[in-house]
């Protein structure tokens, strides 16, 4: 909770001061002059984050780094991961192209709730997807858009260009998500549904080479964009699909999971078909 409270403070209120208590005498305070206030629950010394703690286990570069430890035990072609042997952080930190004190911090962090073994694999999956998909249900920002000339097929037009869209590093800056991403990975179970679109940011250059137009607010959309919270996370992970960048089936259920039209529906068909049997032996989704 201390983490979330933290984390949502430094996104909505940057550089302004904040705090928190509880009934056991912890007191957290932020800002110029007032740490010297803080103290534990028993009312003694100074708080500081516990040794070798990341602040927010779910970041944007931890999630990549989750993404990275659970994902090799799905198909490459639902996720997009390095496949290598992965016992130590220090491994993970180079296959997942990170620094190695951030994927040891990760690695403490999990040992210590009791999601890693002495392997490196993670266990009591299906809990530790309950947490992620709490913190992944922050706001994103999302704008409406428009085809620019739709045709017979805008979708399959709105494929092509993404398999031409601009890259950094080799990694896709736009992908297809939530249920449009579903679709294409073979996994679709709602008919129907809003196209979703990831991109790095919704400027109306990159919208216009998709062939989509920004739309005043409240206008009805044709494609949803969402500019990606969580971009390391989301572009790396996401799967080429007849050529498209598409966001991977862990993303996919993060997200449909908190949409109301339907989503529920297609995050349990999600677990039950592909994420429960490989992740977590079978058991109900989260």
């Amino acid at each position: 909770m201390a983490a979330s409270i933290e984390a949502y403070a430094r996104e909505v209120a940057p550089d302004q001061p904040f705090g928190y208590v509880d009934a056991r005498g912890l007191v957290r305070l932020f800002g110029h002059g007032l740490e010297p206030a803080n103290q534990g629950p028993s009312g003694g010394a100074n708080l500081r984050p516990a040794g070798g703690q990341p602040r927010d286990i779910f970041s944007d570069g931890n999630q990549w780094l989750l993404k990275v430890l659970v994902g090799r035990s799905l198909q490459d072609s639902l996720i997009s991961v390095p496949r290598g042997s992965a016992r130590s952080a220090a491994a993970v930190a180079a296959q997942a192209g990170v620094s190695a004190p951030a994927a040891w911090r990760l690695f403490s962090a999990l040992k210590a709730a009791g999601h890693l073994d002495d392997e490196g694999k993670v266990v009591r999956a299906r809990d530790l997807f309950a947490r992620w998909r709490a913190a992944s249900q922050r706001p994103q920002r999302q704008v409406g858009a428009a085809w620019i000339m739709p045709g017979r097929d805008p979708l399959q037009k709105l494929r092509v260009a993404l398999a031409r869209s601009d890259q950094e590093d080799g990694v896709p800056s736009a992908c297809l998500g939530l249920f449009a991403a579903c679709d294409a990975l073979g996994v679709g179970h709602v008919r129907g549904a809003p196209i979703h679109l990831y991109v790095r940011r919704a400027g109306a250059d990159v919208l216009e080479a998709l062939g989509l137009v920004l739309l005043p607010q409240g206008e009805p959309a044709d494609v949803i964009v969402r500019v990606a919270r969580w971009p390391e996370s989301v572009f790396r992970g996401a799967v080429r699909r007849d050529g498209a960048p598409v966001a991977d089936i862990i993303q996919c259920w993060l997200d449909v999971s908190a949409e109301p039209a339907r989503g529920p529906e297609q995050a349990a068909h999600l677990w039950r078909r592909v994420l429960g049997p490989a992740l977590a032996s079978g058991e109900a989704e989260p």
